[in-house]
Protein backbone atom coordinates (compact mmCIF):
# COMPACT_ATOMS: atom_id res chain seq x y z
CA UNK A 1 0.00 0.00 0.00
CA UNK A 2 1.04 3.58 -0.37
CA UNK A 3 2.61 5.13 2.32
CA UNK A 4 1.24 8.18 2.19
CA UNK A 5 -2.71 6.47 2.18
CA UNK A 6 -1.69 4.61 5.19
CA UNK A 7 -0.61 7.91 6.94
CA UNK A 8 -3.57 9.49 6.21
CA UNK A 9 -5.76 6.69 7.56
CA UNK A 10 -4.02 6.28 10.87
CA UNK A 11 -3.77 10.22 11.11
CA UNK A 12 -7.65 10.37 10.55
CA UNK A 13 -9.36 7.48 11.90
CA UNK A 14 -7.02 7.28 14.71
CA UNK A 15 -7.46 10.62 15.65
CA UNK A 16 -11.62 10.09 15.55
CA UNK A 17 -11.09 6.68 17.47
CA UNK A 18 -9.13 8.15 20.41
CA UNK A 19 -11.76 10.44 21.09
CA UNK A 20 -14.72 7.83 21.24
CA UNK A 21 -12.83 5.76 23.45
CA UNK A 22 -11.96 8.96 25.99
CA UNK A 23 -15.75 9.52 25.32
CA UNK A 24 -16.58 6.23 26.44
CA UNK A 25 -15.00 5.89 29.32
CA UNK A 26 -16.14 9.19 30.82
CA UNK A 27 -19.54 8.05 29.88
CA UNK A 28 -19.25 4.60 31.28
CA UNK A 29 -18.00 6.04 34.64
CA UNK A 30 -20.74 9.19 34.34
CA UNK A 31 -23.33 6.07 33.96
CA UNK A 32 -22.64 4.37 37.15
CA UNK A 33 -23.55 0.54 36.25
CA UNK A 34 -22.90 -1.65 33.55
CA UNK A 35 -25.20 -2.83 31.48
CA UNK A 36 -24.29 -5.45 29.06
CA UNK A 37 -26.96 -4.56 26.18
CA UNK A 38 -26.35 -0.64 26.55
CA UNK A 39 -22.78 -1.37 25.73
CA UNK A 40 -22.98 -3.80 23.01
CA UNK A 41 -25.90 -0.99 21.35
CA UNK A 42 -23.21 1.42 21.22
CA UNK A 43 -19.96 -0.75 20.90
CA UNK A 44 -22.07 -1.39 17.15
CA UNK A 45 -23.00 2.58 16.73
CA UNK A 46 -19.49 3.62 17.74
CA UNK A 47 -18.13 0.53 15.20
CA UNK A 48 -20.80 2.25 12.60
CA UNK A 49 -19.55 5.64 12.35
CA UNK A 50 -16.04 4.67 12.21
CA UNK A 51 -16.89 2.99 9.38
CA UNK A 52 -18.69 6.01 7.96
CA UNK A 53 -15.46 7.87 8.82
CA UNK A 54 -13.09 5.73 7.05
CA UNK A 55 -15.33 5.97 3.75
CA UNK A 56 -15.59 9.50 3.80
CA UNK A 57 -12.26 9.75 4.50
CA UNK A 58 -11.11 7.73 1.95
CA UNK A 59 -13.52 9.47 -0.64
CA UNK A 60 -11.88 13.02 0.16
CA UNK A 61 -8.31 11.33 0.21
CA UNK A 62 -8.81 9.81 -3.52
CA UNK A 63 -10.24 12.92 -4.96
CA UNK A 64 -7.97 15.34 -3.76
CA UNK A 65 -4.84 13.13 -3.81
CA UNK A 66 -3.53 14.70 -7.10
CA UNK A 67 -4.56 17.95 -5.63
CA UNK A 68 -2.87 18.43 -2.21
CA UNK A 69 0.33 17.15 -0.55
CA UNK A 70 -0.71 14.24 2.25
CA UNK A 71 -0.22 16.87 4.99
CA UNK A 72 -2.35 19.10 3.27
CA UNK A 73 -5.23 16.51 2.75
CA UNK A 74 -5.10 15.40 6.67
CA UNK A 75 -5.27 19.42 7.88
CA UNK A 76 -7.91 19.46 5.37
CA UNK A 77 -10.02 16.32 6.57
CA UNK A 78 -9.26 16.92 10.23
CA UNK A 79 -10.58 20.66 10.11
CA UNK A 80 -13.52 19.39 7.91
CA UNK A 81 -14.14 16.11 10.57
CA UNK A 82 -14.26 18.50 13.68
CA UNK A 83 -15.91 21.50 12.01
CA UNK A 84 -19.04 18.44 11.10
CA UNK A 85 -19.28 17.02 14.20
CA UNK A 86 -19.16 20.29 16.42
CA UNK A 87 -22.21 21.59 14.05
CA UNK A 88 -24.03 18.41 14.16
CA UNK A 89 -23.65 18.49 18.49
CA UNK A 90 -24.53 22.65 18.19
CA UNK A 91 -27.56 21.79 16.76
CA UNK A 92 -28.76 19.54 19.04
CA UNK A 93 -27.35 21.36 21.75
CA UNK A 94 -30.54 20.93 23.75
CA UNK A 95 -30.01 17.38 24.09
CA UNK A 96 -26.02 17.30 24.50
CA UNK A 97 -24.96 15.54 27.90
CA UNK A 98 -21.92 16.21 29.85
CA UNK A 99 -20.24 13.23 28.74
CA UNK A 100 -20.42 14.39 25.04
CA UNK A 101 -18.78 17.35 25.60
CA UNK A 102 -15.43 15.07 26.55
CA UNK A 103 -15.51 13.99 23.52
CA UNK A 104 -16.03 16.87 21.47
CA UNK A 105 -12.77 18.31 23.58
CA UNK A 106 -10.99 15.16 22.87
CA UNK A 107 -11.60 15.04 19.35
CA UNK A 108 -10.88 19.08 19.14
CA UNK A 109 -7.58 18.74 21.21
CA UNK A 110 -6.15 16.00 19.54
CA UNK A 111 -6.88 17.75 15.69
CA UNK A 112 -5.59 20.70 16.56
CA UNK A 113 -2.44 19.71 18.52
CA UNK A 114 -2.15 17.38 15.17
CA UNK A 115 -2.05 20.21 13.03
CA UNK A 116 -0.20 22.49 15.13
CA UNK A 117 2.85 19.77 15.53
CA UNK A 118 3.18 19.60 11.98
CA UNK A 119 2.69 23.11 11.16
CA UNK A 120 6.13 24.16 12.86
CA UNK A 121 7.73 20.97 11.74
Amino acid sequence: MNRDFLQYIKAINGIYFISILIWIIAWFISLGAFDLRTSVIMGLFLMSTQIIILICSLLFFFLTKNILLIKEQINYSLVILIAIIDILFLINFAGIERTTLAFLFSLNTLSLTYILRHKFE
